[in-house]
């Protein structure tokens, strides 16, 4: 999968992947249990917030470089998640 050159292109990745619109922000805030790209001045932040708290924040030159960021972190949870749902359904079967 190529990196993502803007908020518009991360979207439609994410899309593609199945993850939920409410599990990240691509216009920064503070949503509930969500990740969060945002700019802010002349750099752009990606966060996770947790409960209105903003953790994990990273620093980005570009916009692109930036996208890049959260996508990883969505794809390896996403990974982690059904690494677990198949370790349950196999627990379950025995």
């Amino acid at each position: 999968m190529r990196e993502p050159p803007d908020r518009a292109d991360l979207k439609k990745h994410l899309h593609a992947l199945g993850v939920p619109s409410d599990a990240y922000s691509l216009d920064g805030g503070h949503p509930h249990e969500a990740y969060v790209l945002d700019r802010r001045g002349d750099h752009w932040i990606t966060s996770y917030s947790e409960r209105g708290m903003e953790t994990g924040a990273y620093t980005f030159d570009t916009e692109s470089q930036a996208c890049t960021h959260p996508l990883q972190r969505i794809t390896c949870d996403l990974e982690l998640q059904d690494a677990a749902n198949t370790e349950i359904s196999s627990e379950t079967r025995h």
